[in-house]
């Protein structure tokens, strides 16, 4: 079959690491960041403004491990929709390919 044929399987696009434009930082830094932008009202104008970027933070097994059991062990993370969707999460279908918005969100009209 000719390669630029699409044989019906989904491609996966790896995560490309550049090691020399990464930061590394304490989850626990991240999470007071995020925590100070919810206390100022700031949280919901930085995830939309992020989603526009198409930002990411790629995290490594393990850190997204203990997230994830984190998020597993607390019912009241865990019944969310973005904690059964984090808890759900498999090898196979890794964290980063989760949609965790909202399913039935109006578009906004922007013209």
């Amino acid at each position: 079959m000719p390669s630029n044929v699409n044989s019906g399987k989904r491609r996966v696009k790896k995560p490309v690491v550049n090691v020399e434009n990464s930061v590394s930082m304490k989850a626990s830094d991240l999470a007071k960041i995020l925590r100070a932008m919810e206390e100022h009202n700031d949280l919901e104008t930085f995830c939309r403004a992020s989603k526009r970027a198409k930002t990411k933070v790629i995290l490594d097994r393990d850190s997204a491990n203990f997230i994830k059991n984190f998020v597993a062990k607390r019912p009241n993370l865990r019944n969310t929709e973005i904690g059964t969707a984090l808890v759900a999460a498999t090898e196979t279908d890794p964290i980063f390919d989760i949609n965790f918005g909202p399913k039935d969100r109006p578009k906004r009209n922007t013209g």
